[in-house]
């Protein structure tokens, strides 16, 4: 929900699940980067991986990182 965003002050957003999971939950957007975009809201799609053991802090979390970094320095 868009507007929510807006009124929460939220100006970037980051998806930590498979690009195929979130494109099962939304089939008609076919950019999701774009989605955000059009409503000025930086996006990263981080790699990630849903396994038990999978390492999320040391894999995808430095990536996500620098993108936070750079959405709070604009």
């Amino acid at each position: 929900d868009f507007e929510v965003l807006a009124r929460k002050g939220i100006t970037a957003v980051v998806n930590l699940i498979n690009w195929w999971e979130l494109a099962s939950r939304l089939p008609e957007v076919s950019d999701i980067a774009s989605l955000y975009a059009a409503h000025d809201i930086s996006f990263l799609e981080a790699d990630s991986e849903d396994r038990l053991f999978f390492d999320i802090v040391g894999k995808s979390w430095p990536e996500v990182e620098v993108f936070l970094r750079g959405c709070k320095a604009r």
